[in-house]
């Protein structure tokens, strides 16, 4: 009779299995939860800071609180309330200047200009009008210039504006034996004169009464000359050295 096959040894190697898986997934269960105790950011990226957290890096960055951020300066503000630099400025002569000279120079006093008008400069500055006019040979005269204006009739009427080496010289050269009429005209001497020929017959001529500066004019009818002789500009005796800049 044979013996039959034994099965508790088998049974006991299964149980002796599972319990050893079961041992194994215990150890490895325990190390999962305990073995890494690291904080969080140790290693791995930090998380984002949520919307109203405080953050000093993150501030400091950004900006200052609100009164440093008042406080701070700006370049660009600097460089608004820094003063400019302007153009040249005139010299400090100048800037404090109440008188010009006939010469060009500006002056505090008008006893700085102490010259007396002189030459062509001297001339334009007499006889404002002359500044277009042609300077011509003297003539015996110290300088003189010459201009052709149009009267409203259409006639042409001649200016001559001169210099004389004297006061005295200029009266002798229109008391002359031809003087019409002497008068006084706007502060100056004034000849009325009639030429024997010519075209510009009709003559007057205005000199200062103490400063050797005359002004001829000559036209083809009284009318003519007497319109042209009203445009005519000269500065009064007092200025003819220099004149308020006020």
């Amino acid at each position: 009779m044979s013996t039959p096959p034994r099965r508790g040894r088998p049974v006991a190697l299964i149980v002796v299995a599972l319990c050893l898986v079961a041992a194994i997934f215990g150890v490895v269960g325990a190390a999962l939860l305990f073995g890494d105790t690291e904080p969080a950011g140790a290693g791995d990226a930090p998380e984002a800071v949520a919307s109203g957290a405080a953050d000093p890096q993150s501030s400091a960055m950004s900006g200052e609180s609100v009164g440093d951020a008042g406080n701070r300066s700006d370049p660009d503000d600097d460089r608004e309330s820094r003063p400019r630099p302007t153009g040249p400025t005139e010299p400090v002569q100048d800037a404090a200047a109440a008188y010009r000279c006939w010469d060009g120079r500006n002056t505090a006093s008008s006893a700085d200009c102490t010259t007396q008008p002189d030459g062509i400069r001297g001339l334009r500055w007499v006889f404002p009008g002359a500044d277009s006019c042609t300077r011509m040979p003297a003539n015996g005269r110290v300088v003189y210039a010459e201009c052709t204006i149009t009267a409203s009739s259409g006639g042409s009427v001649e200016v001559h504006y001169s210099q004389w080496e004297s006061t005295a010289a200029g009266r002798r050269h229109y008391f002359d034996g031809k003087v019409r009429k002497t008068s006084r005209w706007r502060g100056l001497l004034r000849w009325d004169l009639v030429a024997q020929s010519g075209s510009h017959r009709f003559k007057s001529a205005l000199m200062y009464p103490r400063a050797p500066w005359s002004v001829t004019v000559y036209g083809s009818s009284d009318a003519d000359r007497d319109e042209v002789l009203a445009r005519v500009q000269w500065r009064a005796p007092r200025n003819l050295r220099g004149t308020s800049l006020r």
